[in-house]
């Protein structure tokens, strides 16, 4: 089984409680693959704060809002989130690494 886990703006980027929740759900479900999405307001932070197990096959993070932008123009990280929160709600079971 295969679960993009959305978080806003905390695991595995920001150590905090709903973190800690996260990662206890990651590292409990061992025989699961987790693809990570986060989805934050601030600065994407460039690594993870805590370590990935191995059953992550991909951690990203995503600051839609950060970028300013002309109208019109599209923000290539927005786009890659919607895209794997749709596939996951529609139940599309591949998702590019």
């Amino acid at each position: 089984m295969r679960i993009c886990l959305l978080t806003g703006g905390g695991y595995p980027y920001r150590r905090d409680a709903l973190g800690g929740w996260c990662r206890t759900v990651v590292e409990g479900l061992e025989n699961v693959t987790f693809d990570l999405l986060t989805v934050t307001d601030r600065e994407p932070p460039p690594i993870p704060a805590y370590p990935l197990p191995r059953n992550v096959a991909s951690a990203r993070v995503v600051a839609p809002g950060r970028d300013e932008r002309r109208r019109g123009e599209t923000n290539d990280s927005a786009t890659a989130a919607a895209i794997l929160l749709c596939r996951g709600l529609l139940g599309e079971h591949t998702i590019d690494r």
